[in-house]
């Protein structure tokens, strides 16, 4: 429902938003462009709210036909700060949006082609917020307990939970 869309444009490094409040942010062909990017994605993530989502495509070194020797060049710092910043590969980008405050489990980058890099982040929802607690309070008591009586550990359950369709989709294309 488009009566609900609200578009906004802004410094990704000091966005207009309230912290938790929206559901998704999209930042196309963009990333490598910003000049202050580790605060741009910590922004995006304090405005995400619980089960938001963070879609973003940039670029690798190797986009744009340079070879890798070339494209180190421009990851210097006296030339970074004004041009295009090329990311080494997929796990420098999910190493910023773990700094920036997302979970290392639900964030997805991918390669397509030769430098594109697909992003995928997400917040976990209120729910499994609460339950990762509870889970984590039963564990210790559990732990507790079986210090307390000198008992032997509890079988482990399997609390895997089977991923939503956005997330198949994600699998899917790997």
């Amino acid at each position: 429902p488009t009566e609900t869309l609200t578009l906004c444009r802004a410094d990704v490094a000091a966005l207009p938003l309230q912290p938790g409040t929206i559901d998704a942010l999209h930042a196309g062909a963009a990333m490598h462009c910003w000049p202050r990017l580790d605060e741009g994605l910590q922004q995006i993530r304090q405005a995400l709210k619980p089960g938001g989502r963070f879609f973003a495509t940039t670029f690798f070194q190797g986009a744009y036909g340079l070879d890798r020797g070339v494209a180190s060049q421009l990851r210097r710092p006296s030339i970074e700060a004004n041009s295009f910043r090329f990311f080494v590969d997929e796990d420098e980008l999910t190493a910023l949006l773990v700094a920036a405050g997302f979970d290392a489990s639900r964030v997805s980058v991918r390669r397509e082609g030769q430098g594109c890099a697909i992003i995928r982040a997400e917040v976990a929802a209120e729910e499994e917020v609460v339950d990762d607690a509870i889970e984590r309070a039963a564990a210790e008591e559990a732990g507790e307990e079986a210090d307390a009586e000198a008992a032997a550990p509890a079988e482990p359950t399997s609390l895997a939970r089977e991923p939503d369709d956005a997330w198949r989709f994600m699998e899917d294309m790997d």
